[in-house]
């Protein structure tokens, strides 16, 4: 779920640019963007976590121009993201 979701935005099509970058993220990695012990400890991950990070960090050997187009999926801006319009 895109970050804005769960401060209290309505959903959106930036919403779901967010949602198939995470996804995008999954096939790449074989690892979930977010992780925890609880259902809520990965909710406040997603909430407050930049994403930039795990892309950084487990990303390194995939091509430079999938882990940019990552990066703008996954950005934690909506107005950053992608239009899917």
């Amino acid at each position: 779920v895109a970050p804005e979701i769960l401060k209290g935005a309505k959903a959106d099509t930036k919403c779901d640019i967010f949602s198939l970058g995470s996804l995008f993220y999954n096939l790449l990695t074989g690892l979930s963007m977010y992780r925890g012990r609880t259902s809520q400890d990965v909710l406040s991950q997603n909430k407050y976590t930049n994403p930039n990070r795990m892309v950084e960090q487990y990303c390194q050997k995939i091509s430079p121009s999938a882990r940019a187009l990552l990066l703008w999926m996954v950005s934690v801006s909506p107005e950053r993201r992608p239009s899917a319009e």
